[in-house]
């Protein structure tokens, strides 16, 4: 369907004499690119006293995720054996990976309450 405008009803009047114009418009096609489900779940967590929230990326690590959105977080390795991208998991919309290996060794009994190694950690 399309939708007709004349350029007269555009313009305000004046005293000049003015033609109209009839301008065909297309209709306006939606995008299918753009992914309409797009998830607004986030992760919440700490680091060095600082709060950070990050957007649903699946597959991807928090850490990555965060760098990607400029969050500034600390991290050395990216292979689990630093531990310095240490964090404290708050809130988790997301659903995270359960801890692996690395994560296990290097914050043994401090899995159970909420912290993780942001490198290893991955968005399902």
């Amino acid at each position: 369907m399309k939708k007709t405008l004349t350029v007269g009803s555009l313009k305000q009047s004046s005293s000049n004499n003015v033609r109209s114009k009839e301008v065909s418009v297309p209709p306006i096609k939606s995008n299918p690119r753009v992914n309409k489900t797009t998830s607004t779940a986030r992760i919440y967590f700490t680091q060095n006293r600082r709060s950070f929230s990050v957007p649903f990326k699946k597959g991807q690590t928090v850490l990555d995720t965060a760098l990607t959105q400029g969050h500034q977080l600390d991290f050395k390795c990216k292979k689990g054996t630093c531990g310095k991208c240490q964090i404290q998991v708050l809130k988790d919309e997301v659903g995270l990976t359960p801890a692996n290996e690395a994560e296990q060794k290097r914050l043994s009994s401090k899995v159970h309450s909420g912290y993780r190694l942001s490198c290893q950690a991955r968005m399902v």
